[in-house]
């Protein structure tokens, strides 16, 4: 969505190195850096209005690193963009977990039985943490590797492993929420090798990082409990 905004980028790369008269000085990339973007990211005022701060610190930087480092200012426009992208899934009432399973029919025929997808998600949910093997859940489901992989596809709608990666997805999200365990802490606890390996995962399937991710929520969360706390 941010391909078109190259071209207007240059342009601002040139305009601050040639300024017109009378052209709004924008803070200097030490300055931004040394006082103002650290405080931005931490600000304590509305969510509204910390998130227009941290965007426009973003886009502050981005004009600032353009003329000696573009792909520092391509990597703010992302942050912007995943800021962006969460504040439209504000809709719903909560954070927008990602779905448990993806949308997926089962035919009649041919799938894992309501009793071995059962025991098998059972099993997954219960071990995220640790090394999940392909023939444990076979063995859940009494069934050879192959058979389990071919009917699980066909009532899950995608693969044991992908199925698995989202569900740990999906619970780094709930601890993010729920714990102030760091990422490092957060990847060990959903079966993920570190933080980098949840990173790319997370940016992946949620669109965002974890780090711009739980910064958006967490916020949204402690106050919803709040609210919903009795007096």
């Amino acid at each position: 969505m941010f391909q078109s905004l190259r071209p207007r980028l240059a342009s601002m790369a040139h305009e601050r190195s040639h300024p017109e008269p009378g052209t709004l000085a924008l803070p200097s990339p030490a300055s931004s850096r040394a006082a103002g973007w650290d405080a931005t990211l931490q600000a304590d005022g509305p969510s509204g209005i910390a998130e227009t701060s941290r965007m426009l610190a973003l886009l502050v930087e981005a004009q600032q690193a353009l003329h000696d480092d573009p792909q520092i200012a391509w990597e703010y426009i992302e942050q912007v963009g995943s800021l962006i992208r969460l504040a439209c899934d504000r809709t719903a009432d909560g954070p927008q977990l990602i779905c448990a399973s993806p949308a997926h029919q089962p035919p009649p025929s041919g799938g894992l039985a309501a009793w071995q997808a059962r025991k098998v998600v059972q099993h997954i949910d219960m071990n995220l943490a640790t090394n999940i093997k392909a023939e444990d859940l076979a063995g859940q489901a009494n069934l050879s590797t192959g058979h389990f992989f071919r009917a699980f596809k066909t009532t899950i709608g995608e693969t044991p492993h992908s199925y698995i990666m989202r569900q740990r997805v999906r619970r780094a999200q709930r601890l993010m929420l729920e714990t102030n365990d760091t990422l490092s802490q957060i990847a060990s606890a959903c079966g993920l090798a570190d933080q980098a390996h949840l990173t790319r995962l997370f940016k992946r399937m949620v669109g965002t990082t974890p780090l711009v991710w739980r910064r958006c929520w967490q916020t949204e969360h402690t106050r919803a409990q709040a609210v919903g706390a009795p007096a």
